[in-house]
């Protein structure tokens, strides 16, 4: 296959970018460009999560559309029908399962189930109604869904939301904050990033395991790392709670619409691509 000489000159001012300071903590693996396609159709993707066979779910949550970028640039839309494609509610979270592709309905209150194709399998009414915020899925597969209606992080496994929360927000210490974002972890272990810099670490059971406080301005997005977990900003600076550590994503990537994990690799969205990095 011929390459396109013009990907090689996106990614060579990276390399020289990071050089000087970071050469040392993050290493860009790859840059996905947006394919003017998705501009054309007035399609804007500010979130996204991986997917099978190293293609990327995008979906703009504004029109509710989502789709799946290949390697080469190739799109896929919900319905599979080119530019054609469907339009769901109040989408605020997808991810992927052992299974297909789970999508969040806020609006709706349901979870809408999907195959590796993006053809719509089933819709599962979510009861009680949480009307969830946000959501996550665990290595295992098993969904966890915030509720700021319920004030708690419920669980859904085998097709059934348990009705006890998972976590009972309204009973742990948040100083007035609310949820900027949560995850898990490889262990099972789920985070929870608060609006006023601390950062909550569940055990697989529920119980607490960690609360930590951070100096970091304007914490947005949270994701985990091998044993350990990063907290960005849309500006693109990252923090290592690990070990406190503070670096950057390159300038050409910012503002960071979106920021996830997998293995030991990090992307993040900005406007018209997907930035791929290792953390050393």
């Amino acid at each position: 296959m011929k390459k396109n000489p013009s990907n090689w000159l996106v990614i060579i001012p990276f390399l020289f970018y990071l050089l000087p300071g970071q050469k040392d903590k993050i290493r860009i693996i790859e840059h996905r460009l947006l394919p003017d396609k998705i501009s054309n159709l007035g399609i804007q993707p500010t979130k996204f999560n991986w997917s099978i066979a190293d293609n990327f779910l995008l979906l703009d949550v504004q029109k509710g559309v989502l789709f799946e970028l290949g390697p080469d640039g190739n799109l896929t839309f919900s319905s599979g029908l080119d530019t054609e494609y469907s339009v769901f509610g109040d989408l605020v979270w997808m991810g992927l399962s052992p299974e297909g592709v789970r999508l969040i309905d806020r609006l709706e209150n349901e979870i809408i189930f999907l195959n590796y194709r993006l053809n719509q399998i089933q819709k599962v009414a979510i009861f009680p109604k949480l009307y969830p915020d946000m959501g996550t899925i665990d290595i295992w597969g098993r969904m966890y869904l915030y509720s700021k209606t319920y004030n708690g992080i419920y669980s859904f496994d085998q097709m059934n939301v348990n009705k006890i929360p998972f976590i009972d927000i309204s009973k742990e210490d948040f100083s007035n904050a609310y949820v900027q974002d949560f995850a898990t972890n490889y262990f099972g272990e789920l985070a929870i990033l608060c609006s006023n810099n601390t950062l909550l670490v569940f055990r697989r059971n529920g119980q607490l395991k960690m609360s930590l406080n951070f100096d970091f301005e304007d914490a947005e997005f949270l994701v985990s790392l091998k044993d350990n977990w990063l907290i960005l900003n849309s500006r693109g600076n990252i923090y290592s709670v690990m070990d406190s550590t503070r670096f950057f994503v390159p300038k050409t990537s910012v503002p960071v619409l979106d920021a996830q994990s997998k293995n030991k690799a990090v992307a993040v969205l900005s406007k018209d691509h997907l930035l791929v990095f290792d953390v050393k």
